[in-house]
């Protein structure tokens, strides 16, 4: 989901990307405050961010920087199922798991994420 381009069809936020950024940011800052298991953390490139076997109820938002879902086959090939960038919202409550396959967020390069 790319919650800059969901935001800009709201109406609680309006006018240019500046706003809606700064608005992104307040909401960030909000969950920080007040979620107990809110933080945010660092990736270095090709680290793992998360699979969606461990953290099942989690939710992330890119800060900085990119990353890449991942789904592995039994015979170990990779498929890029999606690309999250800048302020994108991923986790595991947005895919149904097939158990012949695990999810994997990988870090396209050094990255920020809020996890909530």
């Amino acid at each position: 989901m790319e919650l800059l381009k969901y935001l800009a069809q709201e109406s609680a936020v309006s006018g240019n990307e500046e706003n809606i950024i700064d608005y992104i940011k307040k909401f960030a800052n909000e969950i920080i405050n007040s979620c107990e298991k809110a933080q945010v953390k660092e990736f270095e490139k090709n680290e793992i961010i998360t699979t969606y076997i461990v953290n099942r109820n989690m939710i992330f938002i890119v800060l900085e920087g990119s990353a890449d879902l991942l789904r592995y086959d039994f015979n170990g090939n990779q498929t890029i199922v999606e690309k999250f960038n800048k302020y994108d919202v991923f986790g595991e409550i947005f895919y149904r798991i097939n158990i012949n396959n695990e999810l994997f967020v990988k870090a396209r390069e050094k990255s920020k994420i809020l996890m909530f």
